[in-house]
């Protein structure tokens, strides 16, 4: 149902978020990364499914360095019915945190 949901809400540790699901297949999604704490490098995939339960990677933000503040990236042009955020790598800062939205329309 949601167009808009929050996949990773300031995670501090790796691991996927909330899948966020849809009412009917999307062609286009989005995922917007934030970042506090400035961490030396972190990586977030967009990860995508057609069931709600497995899930592969569509795309990924990966950074090294100081915090860019917010990134977009697109899926691919095919349908899924959800998405969440991995979280793949945390490393330094102080007390850093992520926080992935995913963003679809038809």
């Amino acid at each position: 149902m949601p167009l808009v949901g929050t996949s990773l809400s300031s995670a501090t540790s790796t691991g996927a978020g909330i899948a966020v699901t849809f009412d009917t297949p999307k062609t286009q999604v989005s995922m917007q990364v934030t970042v506090t704490g400035s961490p030396s490098n972190y990586e977030v995939d967009l990860e995508v499914s057609l069931d709600g339960i497995n899930f592969t990677q569509c795309q990924s933000i990966a950074h090294g360095g100081p915090n860019p503040g917010i990134t977009v990236v697109p899926s691919g042009f095919f349908p899924v019915l959800s998405a969440r955020g991995n979280l793949i790598l945390l490393t330094g800062g102080t007390s850093p945190t992520v926080t992935a939205v995913i963003v679809a329309a038809e």
